[in-house]
Parts: structure tokens; C-alpha cells; sequence
């Protein structure tokens, strides 16, 4: 007897499923459900149930559906928690259709439907933007005697938050207050984006410092309300914001200097968008190519070219690593101020740097030179290893023969300052 193995049975193939299910290997769990057929052995409703659930861990909807209508096939009396795995992979691929079809067949079969199935339901109605259909399931789950969670009402108000109804959002989150459930970090972060999204800047500095007064972790989602003042142009607010954050003792990342510095640059205080940035290199946050794209952007909505030039030199003398960005605001700025011969001397550092231009760089190039009548832009072009398209050559043509310049004739402004 002591050279005696075991036989596998229905039981041990379940244990090694319901592992793999657990630490997320799907396809293992796969194969021992493929491996438990094989050695003939017909598969139990906890068999179906854990790769099912295995496939939902693991984003695979199409499986897990198979599966359910393989058990369906061998009538196997599969349960809610069958079911409830298959909407929730449907719902995590936004598959919503899929998982409204798995509610129907629930009804069908005489199972009901518990919590988990309409919190799932509303979560696939939420990624798939159908939030009619998200309070709809919400409606039901309270017809059927089932009280919403936490989860149900942060699923309901981002489905309303990105679809743009930020009323029927906070209408929801004032709902689950009079539920006296107690709000979670994941339902007022929903609030917080919502109300960033849609520019509802004094209710999402409400739900921030509702989130203070419970000492919630509130990192990432500082961001989120700076994001809602930018909408409406309250750089002031902003700022109140960041002060508050930094009072709290908030490890704040480069997003949320960010906004800020976006604020700022978009309400024509790009003095205190400079100061932001500067403010970061006292931090623990590593500055890069994104951080100085946000100043830059400050000073070209401001007309302040040569600031931006100066960021751009800070950043290369930083050896941050160029990909276009940075040099492309520089660009825009300075073809805003018509300075052509700075734009000239950009596109060529970009080439220099081996970085292809983009078509809005040269766009801008051929802009200002069109203005200015620089005709000089071709050959110096040329010369700098820069190569234009067809389109912006024949700007460049027009604008030359409007200006009424030579090829190597500099534009009058220039001559001007020349002669002086």
C-alpha cells in the first residue's frame, strides 16, 4: 500500500482552482479546470464558481462567460456567486451589455439578485457612460429591500460625473449622508472629480475639507479641486489651496504644483506661476520635461517669451531629457512675439538634438517669418539642417513676396535696428 497514490477527485482539483484563483493566475486556474475534464471528472458548481471567479480577478469577461454557459450546458445549478463573478468581469471591461444580459438571465433562472450583482451592474453602467441605467439599477436595489453601500453610491456618482451630471452626482452623495453611511476616501474622491470635471470649484473645495475634518489620506486628490478652480479662472483659490495643503502637512506630488502653476498661468499671473515652479525645487519631487512645460505655458499665455526662453535653458542645463515638448512652447511663445530669428535658432536645436519638429513647430516658424516678410528664413533654414514641407515653403513664399524682400534681405525692424 506504501506505493499507493492518490487518486485526484472533483474536491482536490477545487482546492488547487480556488488557489490560483486567490493569487490571480487565471490561466493556471484554466488549465486544472481543463486538466479536471480530462481526467473525467465532472466539475461541480465550485468548480465553475472559482474559475469563474479566477477569470473575473483576471479581466477575462469573455471566459468567464463561457464558462457560465458551459455549466449551463452540463446543468450544473450554478449560484449568485457564479453569476455575480461573470457581471463583475463584464463590468470591469466595461462590457455593460454583456453584464445587463447576465442580469436578465439571473431573473430567468429564479435566482435573485444580491448587493454585490447591482453594485456590479452599476459599475459597468459607470465605465460604459450609461448613467441613466446606473441609477436605474441604484432605484432598484432599494425596491428589492437591498440597502445601497458606499460602493453603490461612488459608482453612481462617477457614471454621473462622465457623462457631465454633477447635480444628479452630488444629489447622490448628499443621498448617502442622509443614509448616514460614512463616507469613504472612494466616494468623495468621486465627488472631488466630478466637481473638477464639470468646474464646480466651490463644491469641490466643500468635499475637500470634508475630507480634512475626517483625516482622510488626501495626497492625490489635492489636484483634483486646484483642477476645479482652473476651470473658472480662480488662480486666488488656488493658491488658498495649495497654502491649506502644505498647512496640513500634505505630501503634495508634481500634479498638483501643476495645476496650480496652470491656474496661475491661465489667469495672467505668471510671476506667481514662476514662483510655484521654484517652490518645487525644494521638494521631494524630481522635476522634468511636464513641470517646465506648465511654466513655459504660463509665459506664452502671458506673452513673457523671453521667460520662457530662460525655462527652457534651465531645463537643458538640468540635462532633463528633451522630447519636443518644452522646445515647441518655446517655439509658440516666441512666434507670438514675432521673434523669427529666435524660432529659427529653436527649430535648429530640436534638429541638433536629433528631436523631429513637429508640424505645429513649423507652422509657427512659417507664421512668423510670413509676418515679418523674412524671407531669409530659406536659406538660414537650410543652413541650420531644418526641412520644411511644401506647404510652409509656400508661405514662406507668399509671405516674402508680400513683404517685398530679397532672399537674404533682413525684414525692416531689423535693418532698422542695424543702422542704430
Amino acid at each position: 500500500m506504501r506505493g499507493a497514490t492518490l487518486e485526484p477527485t472533483v474536491v482536490s482539483y477545487n482546492l488547487q482552482i480556488s488557489a490560483c484563483e486567490k493569487s490571480g493566475g487565471w490561466q493556471q486556474a484554466l488549465s486544472l479546470f481543463s486538466e479536471l475534464r480530462e481526467a473525467r471528472l465532472e466539475p461541480s458548481v465550485v468548480s465553475y464558481g472559482a474559475a469563474t471567479s479566477a477569470c473575473e480577478k483576471g479581466e477575462q469577461w469573455q471566459r468567464a462567460l463561457l464558462l457560465l454557459a458551459e455549466s449551463r450546458a452540463a446543468n450544473v445549478e450554478t449560484n449568485i456567486l457564479c453569476y455575480n463573478a461573470g457581471v463583475s468581469a463584464c463590468a470591469k471591461s466595461g462590457q455593460w451589455r454583456q453584464a445587463l444580459a447576465l442580469l436578465n438571465h439571473i431573473r430567468q433562472v429564479a435566482l435573485e439578485a444580491d448587493l454585490i450583482t447591482y453594485n456590479a451592474e452599476i459599475s459597468a453602467c459607470e465605465k460604459g457612460r450609461q448613467w441613466q441605467r446606473a441609477l436605474s439599477f441604484l432605484s432598484e436595489s432599494r425596491s428589492v429591500k437591498l440597502e445601497p453601500s458606499v460602493v453603490s453610491y461612488s459608482a453612481g456618482v462617477l457614471a454621473c460625473g462622465k457623462c457631465d451630471q454633477w447635480e444628479q452626482a452630488l444629489s447622490l452623495l448628499l443621498e448617502s449622508r442622509r443614509a448616514q453611511l460614512e463616507q469613504d476616501i472612494l466616494s468623495l474622491a468621486a465627488g472631488l472629480s466630478v466637481c473638477a470635471g464639470s468646474g464646480q470649484w466651490q463644491q469641490g473645495l466643500l468635499l475637500l475639507y470634508e475630507v480634512w475634518e475626517a483625516r482622510m489620506e488626501v495626497d492625490t486628490h489635492c489636484q483634483s479641486a486646484i483642477s476645479a478652480c482652473q476651470t473658472e479662472g480662480k488662480w486666488q483659490l488656488a493658491l488658498s489651496l495649495l497654502s491649506e495643503s502644505q498647512r496640513a502637512v500634505l505630501e503634495l506630488d508634481a500634479m498638483a504644483y501643476n495645476a496650480a502653476v496652470g491656474v496661475c498661468g491661465s489667469g495672467g499671473q505668471w510671476q506667481k506661476a514662476l514662483s510655484l515652479l521654484r517652490e518645487l525645487h525644494g521638494t521631494r519631487v524630481e522635476l522634468d520635461c511636464i513641470n517646465y512645460n506648465f511654466g513655459m505655458n504660463a509665459c506664452e499665455v502671458c506673452g513673457q517669451w523671453q521667460r520662457a526662453l530662460s525655462l527652457l535653458h534651465e531645463a537643458c542645463e538640468a540635462k532633463i531629457e528633451p522630447d519636443g515638448r518644452n522646445h515647441g512652447t518655446a517655439i509658440t511663445t516666441c512666434e507670438k512675439a514675432g521673434e523669427w530669428q529666435q524660432v529659427l535658432l529653436l527649430l535648429g536645436d530640436l534638429c541638433a538634438l536629433r528631436v523631429e519638429p513637429s508640424a505645429t513647430d513649423y507652422n509657427a516658424a512659417a507664421g512668423t517669418c510670413e509676418r515679418t516678410g523674412a524671407a531669409c528664413c530659406l536659406g538660414r533654414w537650410e543652413l541650420r539642417g531644418v526641412r520644411p514641407s511644401s506647404v510652409v515653403l509656400r508661405r514662406l513664399v507668399l509671405g516674402t513676396r508680400a513683404g517685398g524682400l530679397a532672399p537674404d534681405q533682413e525684414p525692416p525692424d531689423k535693418q532698422a535696428a542695424g543702422r542704430r
